[in-house]
This record gives structure tokens, C-alpha cells and sequence, in this order.
């Protein structure tokens, strides 16, 4: 056994033994819960997996503050709703310590997450009106949405011409005009009879209020337009391809500036709804909604304010677990130590995935028998992996 090998595993009883996961002399801890894993995934990454006798078994990566790793969103083969891919083939590619599922998709069978994916600084994909995220801002994780705006200016002597933006990545839209970028693909998938503008622009669509110098390199309207890798495109549906046509007409030789409005310091960002804990007071919950108050499995993340991070997994709809009402997992990130809290994608989506002996392992037992593709997973990474 490697000398790594006996420290990871000496750092883990001490972890367990800080957090009281240990089971007593029966065999289970105070709580009920029994200890049937433990591991030191990474310098101040640990994993557990225990199991309450209701029956519920929880999967836990618990993140200590000054652990030298990052979160960042992985998106499914690198292009927004291109496809979607397992949580362990995202970890495998990154070649991260751990990894969750994380954004909702629009729809139960489509690839495009909902609201906004944001890795690295950089827009992958721009938010939904009033959709909750779970973000890391000015270094501290939170919750709420995410204010936005785009436009296109056309700097013409003695005034400004403005062409708004609906979105960054989100698809081609009846009656808006929409901007894709190379996060999206090599080309649109727009049908033909779209108006796309393609410009040439120094991508990428960075946080916190961007101007970009942008050139037209051509007008098309054939759809499916290719993205060119230092540029973008603009597509117009309907009454948007009206409006972007006469934009290109009449700006076709003045200087134009793509501009990204956004919050400073907004380093990552995934969906999630709805918030569960802040300052460690519950939020607010529907009673009325199945999705609240069912028993499901639960893909949640907690943190507190002295920079811990929880990334939980909880089976259900099966024999050894069944699951959790949110009001439940409220309560269980409250154990764990969170002060703040949300719930991502659950049901048979959620997974947790972390390295092994193997390489990376499913540690749970996802509930459709098998992983679930996704659209966003949540990884933990190295240094050398950000």
C-alpha cells in the first residue's frame, strides 16, 4: 500500500471521528445513521455513504474550507444541448475528484439545461428571467438569479443603434434574436429561412459587463449557419429576422461593440430550485407541490459561511432507500453543518460519482438502474484540472 495510500486513509479516520460519523459500539451513530463507507478523496475532500434505518441511504463529499480544488460545471460533451452524457463519463473526461449531476434540463427529453451555465468567468449558456442558480460570486457560494442583458451596438457618427440580444447558447427563437457561440457547436441548427449574421468577435462572453469590438463577415439566410471558432452568430426568427436584416443593412460599414451586461465576480454558475436554506434559516416551501413533499431521490448542496461545501446524493424509490421529501433533505443538509442550501435535478438523475480505485466509480444506486444522461454535471477538480 502506497504511502498516499495510508495517509488518505489515516486523514479519513480522523474526518469521521471530527464529524461523528464513527459508529459506537453498536454499530450505528446517535443519530440512527450506519457507517458503510469512507474515503479521503482529495486534501480536504472526503466521501461517506451512510444509511438511516428509515430506510435512507446519503452519499456525502464534504469539501473543507482552504481544500485546494475548484467547482466548476461540466457540460455534456462540451457543447450546450448538443446531447447529454453520464455524470461518470463527465468526471472521466475532466478527470475530476468527484462529480454530481446538477442543471434541470427544459424539458424531461431535451439537451439544453435550464437558465444559466457559467465556468470559468465565461458565459456557456445565458440565464432564465427569475430562475434560481446555484453560483460561486466574489469567491463565496450563493443563491438567486443571475441579472443579464446583451445587445449589439452600432456606433454610427453622432448616435447609437441597438440590437437586443435574447440569449447567449439557448437556441434559435420565434420572433428574438439569439447569439451562439462556439460553446454551442461548429453551427446553429437553425432552419432555413434564418436570418444569421455572422461576426467576427473575442469570444468568449466573459462575467462581469463586456465590450467587444465586433466585424460582420456575412449576412445568411440558408440557416444552420457555421459558428466561426473567434466569433459568433446572430440568428433571428420571425419578427427577429426583420429587425436583424435591417440592423446588417443599415450597419453593414460602422464599428460595432457586443456588449454582455452581468454581475462582477460571477465565477460559476448551475440551476437549481428551489433554495432550501440561507443564514440558516428554511426557505419557504410549496406544501401543495408532489415535487416538495414526495419521497424522492435528491441531488442537494450545502455550504456555510466558513467555506465547507456539502455535495449530497440520496437514493430512493427503492428498497434500501427511499428517498426524500425536501423538507427532509432541508433537515439533513442542517445535520451535516450547511447554513445555506439548495436542491438540484433529482429523481433518476441523481448521481454521485467519485474517484477509485478503478478510476471513477457510481458510489450510489441511481434509481432507474442505471445512470441517467444528463445535460450539466458538478465537478470537483484539481488545481491542474481547472
Amino acid at each position: 500500500m502506497s504511502a498516499r495510500r495510508i495517509r488518505q486513509l489515516v486523514l479519513a479516520g480522523l474526518v469521521v471521528a471530527l464529524l461523528g460519523l464513527g459508529p459506537s459500539a453498536s454499530g450505528e451513530h446517535e443519530w440512527g445513521w450506519q457507517l458503510l463507507a469512507r474515503d479521503v478523496l482529495w486534501e480536504g475532500v472526503e466521501f461517506t455513504i451512510v444509511q438511516e434505518p428509515t430506510p435512507v441511504r446519503t452519499h456525502v463529499v464534504h469539501v473543507h474550507p482552504g481544500a485546494p480544488v475548484r467547482v466548476k460545471p461540466v457540460v455534456s460533451a462540451g457543447r450546450v444541448g448538443s446531447t447529454r452524457e453520464a455524470v461518470s463519463s463527465m468526471c472521466a473526461r475532466t478527470g475530476s475528484v468527484a462529480c454530481i449531476n446538477a442543471s434541470f434540463a427544459t424539458c424531461p427529453t431535451c439537451h439544453m439545461p435550464h437558465g444559466a451555465v457559467v465556468r470559468k468567468f465565461q458565459f456557456v449558456q445565458s440565464p432564465t428571467d427569475h430562475q434560481y442558480q446555484l453560483k460561486i460570486q466574489d469567491g463565496r457560494m450563493q443563491t438567486g438569479p443571475i441579472e443579464w442583458s446583451a445587445r449589439l451596438e452600432a456606433l454610427r457618427p453622432g448616435e447609437v443603434q441597438t440590437l437586443p440580444i435574447t440569449g447567449v447558447n439557448i437556441g434559435t427563437r420565434r420572433d428574438q434574436i439569439t447569439l451562439h457561440d462556439k460553446n454551442f457547436g461548429a453551427s446553429t441548427g437553425s432552419p432555413p429561412g434564418t436570418v444569421e449574421l455572422v461576426v467576427r468577435a473575442p469570444t468568449p462572453q466573459w462575467t462581469g459587463g463586456v465590450r467587444q469590438r465586433a466585424t460582420i463577415l456575412r449576412l445568411e439566410t440558408g440557416g444552420n449557419a457555421t459558428i466561426p471558432r473567434r466569433g459568433a452568430v446572430l440568428s433571428g426568427s420571425g419578427m427577429g429576422a426583420h429587425v436583424l436584416w435591417a440592423f446588417a443593412m443599415d450597419n453593414g460599414t460602422v464599428p460595432l461593440d457586443l456588449v454582455v451586461e452581468s454581475p462582477a465576480g460571477l465565477e460559476m454558475a448551475v440551476s437549481g430550485h428551489p433554495p432550501l436554506l440561507a443564514d440558516g434559516v428554511a426557505t419557504e416551501l410549496d406544501q401543495i407541490d408532489g415535487k416538495v413533499t414526495g419521497l424522492h431521490p435528491r441531488t442537494l448542496v450545502g455550504w456555510d459561511d466558513a467555506g465547507s461545501m456539502w455535495f449530497v446524493v440520496v437514493d430512493g424509490r427503492q428498497a434500501h432507500s427511499r428517498g426524500l421529501t425536501l423538507d427532509e433533505s432541508r433537515e439533513l443538509l442542517v445535520r451535516l453543518g450547511a447554513t445555506h442550501g439548495i436542491n438540484l435535478d433529482g429523481g433518476g438523475s441523481s448521481t454521485m460519482v467519485t474517484s477509485c480505485a478503478l478510476g471513477w466509480c457510481v458510489r450510489n444506486r441511481p434509481s432507474d438502474g442505471r445512470e441517467r444522461l444528463v445535460p450539466v454535471g458538478l465537478a470537483i477538480v484539481p488545481p491542474e484540472k481547472w
